[in-house]
């Protein structure tokens, strides 16, 4: 599956770089908030990676490169970079699709590399690459940082992450559109968010967004926590209200039988006293998830109501 992905996402890379320029110089200023943020997050993943091989830590080295391959290259830079290929942005996201895939690529191939080799001799060449791979560093230095744009689309993600949240939970179809609203607690920044408002309505999809600080959300909406926000959407005409308090009344039902069951279990001493103590702690943090997901559920029958 890994492999898939990573052919799958260099396919749309060259697929988008065969007008590329590779002796362009770039422009840093026209680079977008998205390329920012992933040019930043290949320099973690990049220091990362290298700080865990210096300590021969191969499996560590491992997860770091797939992680940030498969849940930020591919799970949000390409989703992102299609809205600015197709705009005046074209030249910058190029640029940084060549540059961060060149870069995952001597990321991976110690670990992958008869794939990563194939790959990478498709790419468009730059004056100072050597004749292959296999010969290049993978010690990636001098990448460029963009910490507060990197940081502001953290965030702008995890909302766009808490509305897909809700749309899945409430079986809402992706293509209807939504009203949104964003309540920043009281020492959000606000303009951070503002910013990006395009993004999120574009990828959240999104009718409506409005923005309120620290209120209370009203009846009829589902609400889920981004960092620093809640992210409200109106549940009217979008579900059966109706349906939705039986469905949430059930789902209650069967975790109060479940945290019933697991507080009787570690209640009875003979259990914590000849269960193996790593056994009684997944038990106790599987008690603890269930409470958070009963209460989670309750609060939203309470908005319901």
């Amino acid at each position: 599956n890994f492999a898939n992905k990573i052919w799958n996402a260099s396919r749309f890379a060259l697929m988008n770089l065969g007008d590329f320029d590779a002796t362009r110089p770039l422009d840093p200023a026209q680079l977008t908030t998205p390329d920012r943020w992933i040019l930043t997050r290949l320099s973690d993943a990049a220091a990362k990676a290298d700080a865990e091989l210096e300590t021969f830590d191969f499996g560590g080295a491992a997860s770091t490169v797939y992680h940030f391959f498969w849940h930020e290259l591919c799970d949000w830079y390409i989703e992102l970079a299609k809205v600015n290929l197709d705009g005046p942005g074209r030249a910058a996201t190029q640029h940084t699709i060549r540059t961060v895939l060149d870069g995952a690529l001597r990321l991976l191939h110690p670990f992958m590399p008869h794939l990563t080799e194939e790959i990478w001799q498709r790419l468009p060449r730059l004056p100072s690459d050597r004749e292959a791979l296999m010969v290049s560093s993978f010690r990636l230095t001098g990448l460029p940082r963009f910490d507060a744009e990197a940081q502001r689309l953290t965030a702008v993600i995890a909302v766009i992450e808490g509305i897909r949240t809700i749309r899945g939970e409430n079986n809402i179809p992706p293509k209807k559109p939504l009203t949104v609203t964003l309540n920043l607690d009281a020492n959000a920044n606000a303009s951070a968010y503002e910013t990006e408002r395009a993004l999120i309505e574009k990828l959240g999809g999104i009718e409506t967004l409005t923005f309120t600080t620290a209120q209370p959300p009203p009846k009829g909406v589902a609400v889920a926590r981004a960092g620093d926000v809640e992210v409200i959407v109106l549940l009217e005409g979008l579900v059966d209200l109706g349906e939705e308090r039986k469905r949430l009344e059930k789902v209650i039902q069967k975790l109060d039988q479940e945290v019933g069951r697991l507080q009787g279990k570690l209640g009875g001493s003979s259990f914590v006293e000849r269960a193996p103590a790593d056994v009684v702690a997944k038990e106790r943090e599987k008690l603890a998830q269930l409470e958070a997901d009963r209460a989670t559920a309750q609060v939203a029958l309470s908005r319901l109501s």
